[in-house]
């Protein structure tokens, strides 16, 4: 602005210059200047595009950098599109379909064989099953002598209650041989009706026999 015009004026020259001098002055030297703007043109262009793909090859790498830590569907999207290098992903396996198992066998179609014993287990068997006859039938012949030697007597036998040994099915034998000697004679004859009715053990009962002899 210049000390003599106003800051209209300076305004109005200004708006002069650029909107109708300049027009007129490229239009007489315009075509003398073209292909140097056409070449600064191009050359802006070029820079441009040359700065955009050194751009692009930059963030490229950071993120191949990035995706080679990375795993996931993204980064398989990313190859896909070519944007992050190594290969697109495999596809999905096709899933296999079981194969139907057996049908099972209808119940009452066919009964499995009850499976065969084998000698051995018969053969212990069969030897199990004589000792315990012979036993029983060993058990029976003493309580049948027993009762044979205790004569008519044994068909009742009194309360152990009543026995002149305390806790008389507890003892054994032996314990109450050692205690026979001393006790009346009714009290013997109640211990030999009662052990030849029960247990007729003949430690007993011979012992009995000689107490009771006068």
């Amino acid at each position: 602005m210049t000390a003599d015009k106003t800051p209209l004026e300076d305004a109005v020259d200004q708006a002069l210059d650029a909107f109708v001098y300049a027009p007129i002055g490229l239009l007489f030297d315009g075509p003398a200047r073209l292909p140097k703007l056409i070449q600064n043109g191009r050359n802006q262009v070029t820079n441009a595009r040359m700065m955009g793909q050194f751009a692009v090859q930059m963030g490229r790498t950071e993120v191949n950098k990035r995706a080679a830590t990375l795993d996931g569907p993204v980064v398989d999207l990313l190859r896909g599109l070519g944007v992050v290098d190594g290969p697109p992903p495999a596809p999905a396996p096709t899933p296999v379909p079981d194969k139907p198992s057996a049908p099972a066998a209808k119940e009452g179609s066919a009964k499995a064989p009850a499976p065969k014993k084998p000698a051995a287990t018969k053969k212990k068997t069969a030897t199990k099953k004589t000792a315990t006859k012979k036993a029983a039938a060993k058990k029976a012949a003493a309580k049948k002598a027993a009762a044979k030697q205790a004569g008519p007597a044994a068909t009742t036998a009194p309360d152990v209650a009543g026995l002149a040994i305390p806790d008389y099915d507890s003892l054994s034998a032996s314990q109450v041989v050692s205690r026979l000697q001393g006790l009346s004679a009714a009290e013997l004859e109640a211990v030999r009706s009662y052990e030849a009715a029960t247990r007729g053990r003949k430690t007993i009962l011979n012992r009995v026999q000689q107490l009771q002899k006068p």
